[in-house]
């Protein structure tokens, strides 16, 4: 069983500090195998961009980046960035969390509401502060959108319509999300596709940009992101579509056994409402399910492994938009991965070498359809 026991115990400060994380002022005692002074921290140097769908090792490699560099990491998860949910996000261990500092875990209550906006402020003020001691900011994550707020920026210019969000929730309530999906394939069949058919924040945001513009979120937000943000450099962690299903499938067992029902009915005693945005994604919505009736735990776990599945290749569509740098992670040492990325970054962005060399993040080989998976998962 990986040891999580910080993760509530410790709280987090406006970058995701545990309380006893020295200030970035305080001197931090570094790894033997660390540089001796970090390289590449300037402002002037892109930002390294680590991306890749869940369960692809993102944490290892970014860990090893960051020895390699004298860096820190800023974590680019939607569910990881609250407090208590640690399980089911496979957050980062108490020894990952000090292999590496790490910047915006455990930072919020489940209560508290964290969107793209947001991260995009502590991101930046993360990134700075890194800078400030010397080091080596590693931005990592899986939130497509949030690393996108962040490269590009958000558009600004639709704004709420209150109005028209109150009729959609209530839509939303009389006759389901997925009702709300199906009419948002209808008129931006793209973001249709990204979104996940009970995801309803994003599926109301979607309309409402339709409603008010006549055009698709995608387009509104292409003309809002020509000019970056930030200078970045992209890396991107490919795996084979079979394998990483598998491994998909086998974390889901691996968090069962390590206490994630226990987690849940924790999260439920100490008062949290099951109707929180934090608790829609995979593992700690099906459990929930099963808690209220709707199936046995054993079913919930096959639909929490079917849905984590489909959501690794909604983040595969969402990433080939970007212009990352894919490298071939299947089932490879995070080091020699890393080394290859550190290669890749200090050559300014050449192609990697090309054993490494991946055009896809997340490659179809021979069909396979072992423990109940198959492509079209």
């Amino acid at each position: 069983m990986k040891d999580r026991r910080t993760r509530t115990t410790h709280g987090a400060d406006t970058f995701g500090r545990r309380a006893d994380d020295p200030k970035p002022d305080e001197p931090r005692v570094k790894s033997a195998d660390a540089p001796a002074r970090p390289r590449g921290s300037g402002s002037d140097r892109p930002l390294l961009v680590l991306v890749g769908c869940t369960a692809t090792g993102k944490t290892s490699v970014a860990i090893e980046l960051a020895r390699h560099f004298g860096g820190e990491i800023v974590s680019a998860d939607a569910r990881q960035v609250y407090r208590h949910l640690d399980i089911g996000t496979a957050k980062p261990t108490y020894d990952e969390m000090n292999a590496a500092h790490h910047h915006i875990v455990d930072h919020v209550d489940p209560v508290d509401s964290y969107n793209a906006g947001l991260f995009t402020e502590e991101a930046d003020a993360a990134i700075e502060a890194i800078r400030a001691k010397g080091m080596f900011p590693i931005i990592a994550g899986g939130t497509g959108l949030y690393l996108r707020a962040l490269i590009h920026g958000l558009d600004p210019a639709v704004g709420r319509d209150p109005a028209l969000r109150d009729k959609l929730e209530r839509e939303a309530d009389k006759h389901g999300v997925p009702a709300l999906h199906k009419r948002l394939a209808k008129v931006d069949a793209t973001s249709a596709e990204r979104i996940h058919e009970n995801d309803r924040v994003r599926i109301i945001r979607a309309l409402e940009i339709h409603s008010k513009t006549g055009r698709t979120r995608t387009a509104v937000f292409a003309d809002a992101t020509e000019t970056p943000r930030h200078d970045a450099l992209w890396a991107g962690l490919a795996w084979n579509r079979e394998t990483l299903y598998r491994r998909i499938n086998k974390r889901l067992d691996v968090m069962m056994e390590d206490g994630l029902l226990a987690e849940v009915k924790g999260l439920l005693a100490m008062g949290y409402d099951p109707g929180l945005s934090c608790f829609r994604s995979p593992g700690y919505r099906e459990i929930l399910e099963s808690l209220d009736g709707r199936y046995d735990l054993h079913e919930a776990l096959d639909r929490a492994k079917r849905e984590t599945r489909r959501f690794a290749k909604r983040q595969a569509t969402w990433f080939r938009k970007e212009a990352a740098t894919w490298f071939e992670a299947t089932e490879r040492d995070p080091a020699e991965v890393a080394a290859a990325i550190a290669t890749w970054y200090e050559s300014g962005g050449a192609a990697p070498a090309s054993d490494l060399a991946a055009s896809d993040p997340l490659a179809s080989g021979d069909s396979d359809t072992r423990n109940g998976v198959s492509v079209a998962e």
